[in-house]
């Protein structure tokens, strides 16, 4: 074979892309694939393959092209194998011919119909893998040697790739380690279970390279779950915290890690259940639970380990095998084992809370630090004094909202239907003014038939009466009196069925709903609120307050200060100042004063059993107002000790909960 000589621009700029793909390439498949590219290309070959040798001495494919497979002979490796192994342990290369030019014996070291050339990978004076190229021609002589010299010229840019891996790799394997060793150091620095959780789930979180770790501890036959990586609480009483506790339980049983991705058709049928459940509540696509054994007692070699907890790892999207998280979480799940262990030990402890007061006292009556114990218990008695001693105002805190003095609710005088409404939110009115109508259909059809039956009977009173007067010479004695009688009953029956009509007129003209005093109208959205609704004699309909005249602080005070409230009215008489903050305009401070305290209490929406306590509004210069502002308000109550100013709310319980039940 004479190959022409390779143009010296052509092999620069092969050299200088293998250079660049070098430096760029993320993955050894990449690389080689691309440098087959280049090799085949500067070589002529119409097909090449590329071996390195792995961790068991065997040779595999990194990367071919256009190469196809080499079969495999039953009997063991072919003659091409053994060629492949030779080359690489002599580091001498080979040319094979053609199959048609080999023997029968022979046939099986050429897998391809045309010429190999089996040449070794040198790269600074080391053998490290095999290159295969499938030429047109068997190369001899200076071809060969020509060969080998453009491929040899491709190495530095092997050896660059290869150094560079190993420098990653070094880096990684240095970062690891500092990673390892700081999940260490947190994971044992304290004897306390939560302080270790959060350490665990954190810290082993980005050693492993997951999306969430949550560690789950266990407390009898259930599993609590303890800490979760990025969150600060966990709301366990949730579905997804349930379902998480379930799988943790029954994979706990078995001993045995079940990692789950995208599938888990191989895992036993109650964790392929509790495994489904959870993932379809927390939108999960990849788990791993792993439990956590204690460590074995020597005493008792065959017993069943104990089961102190569960790691359980989640992939929210990625679900691909990252190398080596397998044993990163094996490694995380040991130490966790270890400090969990200590750290439960640690806390069973009997009274370990007074050992641990103990100690203090015992460190600060060391003589190094024995001025400084004098002087912490100095300020602490001095502040004992301050709070038994020192007087302070004592206010109730009360929440409250502010109302106009004059006010009524509108009724429903009786049971109809909203027909026409004639006032709406905000509208001024007077007393006497007409706010709505009401419809009754019952109301109407009892008036109607009054009126017929009173015609009715009317009618019939003139034809007695005619009767009477103009046919009186006709009438024998017992006609005349019978219908005297019956002119009786007729009178009778239209008196009793005018003051009937009189009534029905009056109850109709009740329908006509007004105002009872002059103010504003203050309910909102009066028309749809009542439009063509059916109302019940008592409803409330509209409010109508004087908002221009004097208003109200009306203040919901709990009852267990109703007390305190009472007793400072009696010492400093009824009007009670009060200071009290808007909602609305929180900036400015105002006052009042007590005007009623309401003598039952009364549950009152979210505040529980309260007393109404009303104020009369003393600052005069109050924003614009509207009914039901909120207020947040104090009602000072005199002078207290300091300390019973800031804790009397723990004082009172301690008296009426526990002192009490004592006596």
């Amino acid at each position: 074979m004479n190959a022409a000589p390779i143009a010296p621009s052509k092999l620069a700029a092969r050299m200088a892309a293998l250079q660049a793909l070098a430096l760029n390439a993320s993955s050894p498949e990449q690389f080689f694939a691309g440098w087959l590219e280049h090799v085949s290309a500067l070589c002529g070959a119409t097909g090449a393959q590329c071996r390195k040798p792995m961790a068991d001495g065997s040779l595999a494919v990194v990367a071919a092209l256009r190469f196809g497979t080499t079969p495999t002979p039953e009997g063991g490796a072919s003659r091409y194998e053994r060629l492949v192994l030779e080359t690489f342990a002599t580091g001498r290369p080979k040319a094979v011919p053609p199959r048609e030019q080999l023997t029968a014996d022979e046939a099986d070291a050429n897998p391809t119909s045309a010429s190999l050339l089996l040449t070794p990978l040198e790269i600074e004076g080391e053998i490290r893998g095999v290159l295969e190229l499938i030429l047109p021609v068997l190369p001899t002589g200076e071809a060969l040697q020509r060969l080998l010299g453009v491929v040899q010229s491709t190495m530095p840019a092997v050896g660059v790739f290869e150094r560079r891996r190993r420098e990653q790799a070094m880096a990684a394997r240095a970062a690891l380690v500092d990673e390892v060793e700081r999940f260490t150091q947190a994971v044992h620095e304290k004897l306390s279970v939560r302080h270790t959780a959060y350490a665990v789930v954190n810290d082993g979180r980005r050693l492993i390279g997951c999306d969430r770790l949550t560690l789950l501890v266990r407390r009898g036959r259930r599993y609590d779950i303890v800490a979760t990586s990025g969150l600060e609480v966990v709301e366990t009483r949730s579905q997804s915290a349930k379902l998480l506790s379930r799988l943790a339980a029954v994979v706990a049983e078995t001993g045995e890690p079940a990692w789950q991705l995208g599938r888990n058709d191989e895992l036993p049928p109650q964790i392929r259940a509790a495994l489904g459940c959870y993932v379809d509540e927390a939108h999960v696509r990849g788990v791993a639970v792993l439990p956590i054994l204690a460590k074995p007692d020597p005493r008792r070699p065959n017993a069943k380990l104990k089961r102190l907890g569960v790691l359980i790892l989640e992939q929210i999207e990625d679900i691909s095998p990252a190398p080596g998280r397998v044993d990163r979480a094996e490694l995380v799940v040991a130490h966790t084992a270890t400090a969990l262990q200590n750290a439960l030990e640690h806390e069973s402890i009997p009274l370990l809370p007074l050992w641990r007061l103990a100690a203090q006292a015992r460190n600060l009556t060391a003589p190094g630090t024995r001025r400084k114990t004098i002087a912490v218990a100095t300020v602490i008695i001095a502040a004992l004094l301050a709070l038994k001693f020192v007087p302070a105002d004592f206010a109730l805190s009360a929440r409250g909202t502010l109302q106009p003095v004059v006010r009524q609710h509108v009724f429903a005088p009786l049971d109809g239907t909203v027909h026409t409404i004639h006032v709406q939110h905000g509208q001024r009115v007077e007393a006497g003014q007409l706010l709505l109508e009401l419809r009754n259909t019952d109301l109407d059809v009892a008036l109607a038939d009054v009126v017929g039956k009173r015609t009715a009977a009317g009618e019939q009173l003139l034809s007695v009466e005619r009767a009477l007067y103009d046919d009186s010479t006709k009438l024998g004695g017992e006609e005349r009196h019978r219908l005297a009688g019956q002119r009786s009953d007729l009178k009778q029956q239209l008196i009793s069925l005018d003051e009937q009509l009189r009534l029905l007129r009056r109850k109709r003209e009740q329908l006509r709903v007004v105002s009872p005093i002059a103010g504003e109208v203050t309910t909102w959205n009066v028309e749809q609120l009542l439009q063509s609704r059916p109302v019940r004699q008592g409803q409330v309909l509209v409010d109508v307050a004087a908002i221009d005249g004097p208003w109200e602080l009306e203040l919901q005070v709990p009852e267990n200060g109703i007390g305190h409230l009472l007793r400072a009215q009696r010492e400093h008489g009824d009007a009670l100042q009060v200071h009290y903050r808007l909602a609305a305009d929180p900036e400015f401070d105002r006052t009042a004063a007590v005007s009623e305290v309401h003598y039952s209490a009364e549950v009152r929406g979210d505040e529980g059993n309260t007393v109404l306590v009303r104020t009369k509004l003393t600052d005069a210069n109050l924003p614009p107002l509207r009914p039901g502002a909120e207020a947040a308000a104090k009602v000072y109550c005199g002078s207290r000790a300091l300390g019973y100013v800031w804790l009397h709310d723990a004082v009172d319980f301690i008296r009426t909960k526990v002192l009490f039940r004592l006596y």
